[in-house]
């Protein structure tokens, strides 16, 4: 009966439940794992105007000094 309800879109995880709070942090960690699939967890690009902004307002060295990508050659 089991073997029948895990499927391919909703499988089955195995949690291993002798103490409570390993398996908190067991199921967890298995939501995560599996709802993370797909998912790009950084900041997404700058935009080339919003660097360009920044760098008028910031200076080409605060911008070196924070890290951010600069404009490249040939734009402005």
């Amino acid at each position: 009966m089991f073997a029948l309800t895990s499927t391919a879109a909703a499988p089955w995880y195995v949690v291993p439940a002798e103490y409570k709070w390993f398996a908190r942090v067991a199921a967890a960690k298995t939501a995560v794992k599996i709802l993370g699939k797909g998912i790009t967890l950084g900041p997404p690009a700058l935009d080339p105007e919003v660097v360009r902004a920044a760098v008028e307002i910031l200076g080409r060295e605060e911008m070196a000094a924070l890290g951010l990508a600069r404009p490249e050659r040939g734009e402005k």
